[in-house]
């Protein structure tokens, strides 16, 4: 579980990097400026977007793995 919430951890810090790269900003500029008013809006959909194929991928654990799924790791049957 320990090392579950690390990666969890980890996946968020990841999210948030992804969503500056995907609206990147130079020191001092401001994203509303740069992007328009719809940046928060945008800002919003991508965290959404990654939020949502994380807690698909996260599932696995609540619903398990099909019998013989030799890569399953800590996923149960």
């Amino acid at each position: 579980l320990s090392k579950l919430k690390r990666a969890q951890l980890a996946w968020i810090k990841y999210r948030d990097a992804h969503v500056q790269a995907h609206f990147p900003l130079d020191k001092g500029e401001n994203a509303q400026e740069k992007y328009g008013t719809v940046y928060n809006q945008c800002e919003c959909f991508d965290i959404e977007m990654l939020t949502r194929e994380r807690i698909k991928y996260l599932q696995r654990w609540i619903e398990g793995s099909e019998e013989g799924d030799v890569c399953r790791g800590s996923v149960r049957n």
